[in-house]
């Protein structure tokens, strides 16, 4: 499930990546699409984290 979830995550922003490089407006918006993406990322893992470590009684990450 994990597996997917990144491939369907990576696969795009390569995508992304490879749009930008054309350079213009678009790559900035590309660009901020890319960092708004990770920022989610990395917050909803950290948050699936945190429940499983509370969800085994081990309150410190």
């Amino acid at each position: 499930m994990l597996t997917s979830f990144l491939a369907a995550y990576v696969l795009p922003v390569l995508h992304v990546v490879r749009a930008s490089e054309a350079g213009g407006e678009e790559g900035g918006f590309y660009w901020t699409a890319v960092f708004i993406g990770v920022a989610v990322l990395v917050l909803f893992v950290g948050m699936v984290a945190a429940v499983l470590a509370i969800g085994r009684g081990k309150g410190s990450l």
